[in-house]
């Protein structure tokens, strides 16, 4: 389609919601690096992402620490909330990366990941989130990826070796329940 028809294919789209009585449409383009001013040429509403698992690496090969992931995503959400000409929405927040279950061996792995990482990683998106209350590009809100994403070492899910530690943190982060509580 190219990039002029992209956009006159949404622009369709967006015309056939408002015909429906609908106020019309809002696209989310998933992007990486340098393909954010691609999708704001493109005619995307805003930004956002389903994981970056390759931030923060420094020649590590395939096997890099979880721990080098949590700012590279900050310095993504900042360097995206300053520097794109659309949104960043919602903000993506990683669980964790190892494919090697879909992918085989030679896939991408984040390794040491744990609860406290992941609530370090939630803090930053806290702060982003707080200190970009004001700029109408920002953020309102996060997206975790994701719940149960076995496949590819991405879940947030109860499991054996965290238990609910995931969510504990999740809850120590963005609620002010009591610490104490029981998990089912």
């Amino acid at each position: 389609l190219g990039m002029g028809g992209v956009k006159r294919a949404f622009e369709a789209m967006r015309e056939e919601c408002r015909r429906a009585g609908l106020k019309g449409l809002y696209l989310i383009a998933c992007v990486g690096g340098g393909s954010a001013r691609l999708a704001a040429a493109e005619g995307y509403d805003s930004v956002s992402a389903y994981n970056w698992p390759d931030l923060g690496m420094k020649g590590e090969g395939l096997f890099a620490p979880f721990e080098t992931l949590v700012p590279a995503y900050r310095r993504r959400w900042e360097y995206l909330i300053h520097n794109c000409p659309i949104p960043l929405t919602p903000l993506p927040v990683s669980g964790g990366w190892d494919s090697r279950p879909w992918h085989g061996e030679n896939n991408l792995v984040r390794f040491g990941r744990t609860p406290e990482l992941f609530k370090r990683h939630l803090l930053d998106a806290r702060q982003v989130l707080e200190a970009e209350k004001a700029n109408p590009k920002a953020p309102k809100a996060i997206i975790i990826e994701a719940w149960n994403e076995w496949g590819e070492g991405s879940y947030i899910e109860p499991h054996r070796e965290f238990g609910f530690g995931y969510l504990d943190a999740i809850r120590e982060v963005f609620t002010d329940a009591p610490k104490a509580h029981e998990d089912v």
